[in-house]
């Protein structure tokens, strides 16, 4: 199997090959993909993190069996085409971007990407890092306001179930894409009435995270944007949770 990785920002995966299609999800940079197929501009492929399947345009491709090193750990950063804050920026990268860093600069302030261009030290982290905050804080650091999209999983637009993979994979775990796929698989059920903050709270089709045990943190399209408000404002609307899982890694 020849590993492709995703070789721009971020490029929405379709259900069909067209631009109209709907978004299944998105892939981010460095993202490794199996490509199972081409239809004119388009590629079918197989994102590796997780399994899903789609399009994404054959230009968003680079064929790389390169092991990524790092994750961009700030909301987003620039390529710069040397290890100056004054040089040309060649590209911008999100919160998630896989990277594969080859060497330091001489003062140890960036860090250089294989295929070119240097990054600053401070907004990337080896991917065996763990953030040790909890995922509510890194919801609102990183994502609050950020506009809901479906099948989006960036701090440029993102679903549900998507904020809750990308919150995972900053604390060390990989999960489904789906809320209905996460549900059965991440941490251990608990009742109701025992809820508290860094549970995830699932209905059908949403999931979340509680800040407290009656303040939620979610992407809903309700508000159109990831946001923190009462739980049982959600519960009004949605109904009451299927289920809450509380995520054994947690401290």
């Amino acid at each position: 199997m020849k590993i492709h990785r995703i070789c721009v920002c971020a490029t929405r995966v379709k259900a069909e090959p067209r631009a109209q299609a709907e978004t299944v999800t998105e892939g981010l940079f460095g993202e490794a993909v199996e490509v199972l197929g081409h239809s004119t501009d388009w590629a079918h492929v197989r994102l590796l993190r997780d399994g899903y399947k789609g399009y994404i345009l054959e230009r968003s491709l680079a064929q790389s069996d390169t092991p990524t090193t790092h994750l961009v750990t700030n909301a987003s950063t620039w390529v710069f085409e040397k290890p100056d804050i004054k040089s040309t920026t060649l590209q911008r990268l999100i919160l998630g971007s896989e990277l594969a860093l080859v060497a330091d600069d001489g003062d140890g302030s960036f860090l250089q990407l294989k295929g070119g261009g240097y990054l600053w030290r401070g907004h990337v982290a080896p991917v065996l890092r763990v953030d040790k905050r909890p995922l509510s804080e890194l919801a609102l650091s990183y994502y609050h306001n950020t506009p809901y999209l479906w099948g989006g999983r960036s701090v440029d637009g993102c679903d549900c179930s998507g904020l809750v993979q990308q919150l995972c994979q900053l604390k060390g775990l990989q999960v489904p894409r789906d809320s209905g796929e996460q549900e059965p698989v991440v941490g251990e059920p608990v009742p109701s009435p025992e809820r508290t903050a860094e549970d995830l709270v699932f209905w059908p089709g949403h999931v979340g995270v509680l800040k407290s045990p009656d303040v939620l943190v979610h992407a809903t399209a309700h508000y159109l944007k990831v946001c923190a408000e009462p739980l049982n404002a959600v519960i009004d609307r949605a109904g009451e949770p299927r289920s809450v899982k509380r995520l054994t890694w947690r401290t």
